[in-house]
This record gives C-alpha cells, structure tokens and sequence, in this order.
C-alpha cells in the first residue's frame, strides 16, 4: 500500500529534522529521546545565551564596558597581547639544534616518507577519520561534505595538486589562514576574558592537511 511507504518517509523526514534541531541544541545524548521541537529550541537558545557577552571588563583601563563597540575593543585588546609572540633569541636556539644527538634526528627514508605526494587515497582516508559533528570553519562545510568532494572523479586531480603544493612547496590556499575564534564561558567573572575559552574555528580541508602529516608522524613515531 502506499500509504504505509508515506508515512515511512514522513516519519524520516521528521526524524531528520529533530537531529538537526538537536545538532543546533549541542545535544548528543538524550535521556528519552526527547523529539520536542519546542524543547530542543529553548535549549538552542540556553546555550547560545549563555555564550552571549553583554558586558566586558577592557584590559586597557579595567572598566566594564557594555556597547556592541567597546566589547569588540576589549576583545581584540586583550588578544592582541595574548597572541603577541614573545621576542625569540635566534643564537639560542642555533645553540639548542647544534646539540640534538643524531639519534634524535629524522634518517632520509623518513624523510622522504613525510614529504611524498598525497594520493586520493589519502585524501579520502583523511576526511573519512574524522570526529562525527565537528565544528567548521568559516566556510560552513564540514568533514561529510569533504570526503564526498573528494570522492568525485571530477576534483580529485585538482584536490591532490592543492595538498601536494601545500606539502611540498608551502603553498597554501588563503581560506587554510583563516580562523574563527569563538568564546566558550568557564566558570568565575564573565566580565573578564580570563574566564573565557578561547576556541578556534578552522576550515575542516586544512585539518585533513594537519591530521594527514600528524599521521605520518605518528607512524614514524611508532616505527
């Protein structure tokens, strides 16, 4: 009958629909598989208010600041100075790679190991051992979208000459330099920054890159 087939597909289009709304609500685990629409938005707004940043206290001058502008200020104050690197003595560390004993030191089979070409293989390997519901970058495209990209016949030459060039010669897409920072509250003052988590959003494609070479490292590591 169909009927029964209808509502077969009415009942996965629902359920597809409370797994984005729980995705949304950052909830991965539900005591009775609550499908409450109502429910699962009231925690989508819990969580995204408790994330909202009314007032900050700005580094410069400790006063607490509550417009859209003086936050913005505080914030990029106070991150400025915190990613500020600290002056580094080239002679020092000249001195420190002088003394590495060869036994600590990469052969050149292992070298060659870490910087021969990735194969489409590899790629698909790297976007398929990924965590599940990861957070993107500013893009929007998580890892599922990646590992079908690059299952298409159509952009595999073209996405292993952008991660050959970023292996071999330190060519790297723009987008791969690009980050969001987003602000997780920990516990004490919000006003104050210290209290805040910084966590950093980067495009899933150059995770592939970084998991790709940690693998590799890892083996060697191992080996």
């Amino acid at each position: 009958m169909v009927l029964p087939k209808v509502e077969q597909q009415i009942a996965a289009i629902q359920q597809e629909m409370v797994d984005n709304a729980a995705l949304w609500a950052n909830l991965r685990w539900r005591e009775l598989g609550e499908k409450s629409a109502g429910y699962l938005q009231r925690t989508a707004t819990q969580r995204q208010n408790q994330r909202l940043i009314l007032s900050l206290q700005h580094p410069i001058n400790n006063q607490v600041v509550t417009t859209t502008q003086d936050i913005q200020s505080a914030a990029r104050s106070f991150y400025n100075t915190l990613y500020t690197p600290d002056p580094v003595d080239q002679d020092s560390i000249n001195h420190l790679l002088n003394y590495i004993p060869s036994t600590c030191t990469l052969n050149h089979h292992d070298c060659d190991n870490l910087t021969t070409n990735f194969t489409i293989e590899d790629l698909i390997d790297g976007a398929k051992r990924t965590p599940s519901k990861s957070s993107p970058g500013l893009d929007g495209l998580p890892y599922e979208v990646w590992y079908l990209v690059l299952q298409h016949p159509e952009y595999q030459e073209l996405a292993c000459s952008i991660y050959n060039a970023a292996l071999t010669d330190a060519i790297y897409p723009p987008s791969w330099s690009k980050t969001a920072v987003t602000l997780l509250p920990k516990k004490g003052d919000l006003t104050s920054l210290h209290n805040w988590r910084p966590i950093s959003l980067i495009n899933t494609n150059a995770k592939i890159f970084t998991r790709l070479l940690n693998a590799r490292l890892c083996y060697i590591n191992r080996n």
